[in-house]
């Protein structure tokens, strides 16, 4: 059985490299969006609001 610090040090970098993902995800989505006004600038947190507006 592993040491239950051992597993909780996997899952912490595990969400850290999800996190940079995510990151890199919001920086190349208003890239690769195929907008007829030209990209946008998104900033962290708009997504938020995007969505409540939906």
């Amino acid at each position: 059985m592993r040491n239950v610090y051992e597993v909780l040090r996997d899952k912490e970098a595990q969400l850290r490299q999800v996190q940079v993902e995510v990151e890199a995800l919001r920086l190349a989505a208003p890239l690769l969006a195929d907008e007829a006004d030209g990209p946008e600038l998104v900033t962290r947190g708009s997504h938020k609001a995007e969505a409540k507006g939906r």
